[in-house]
């Protein structure tokens, strides 16, 4: 898993590199929900709760770590705000996927 430069945190996030070392050792923290972007995948983003990460169906996934929160509610809450900021910013949706790809 990579890392975009500029992550997408909740207020509830005070450590996020302690946060990130323990996803990276395998630890599954509760009502932790990852934020992330599949590199070969059709989908804009994906929301996954920590344990989720390291199920089978996504070892061959090549995720970018967008961003992190407690509560799925507030993963939807995040993509909704990066979706107003790219609009607000008159940046080209579209693109979108891309300029992750490009600025992890």
């Amino acid at each position: 898993m990579e890392l975009y430069k500029n992550l997408y945190l909740d207020e509830q996030i005070k450590n996020s590199e302690e946060i990130i070392q323990m996803i990276s050792e395998g630890a599954k923290i509760y009502n932790l929900y990852l934020i992330c972007l599949d590199k070969k995948g059709h989908n804009l983003f994906e929301i996954l709760e920590s344990k989720e990460l390291f199920k089978d169906i996504n070892k061959n996934k090549q995720y970018i770590l967008i961003g992190m929160c407690y509560g799925k509610e507030n993963a939807i809450l995040i993509i909704k705000n990066i979706f107003e900021e790219y609009v607000r910013l008159g940046k080209d949706i579209n693109k979108m996927k891309l300029n992750f790809i490009r600025n992890k």
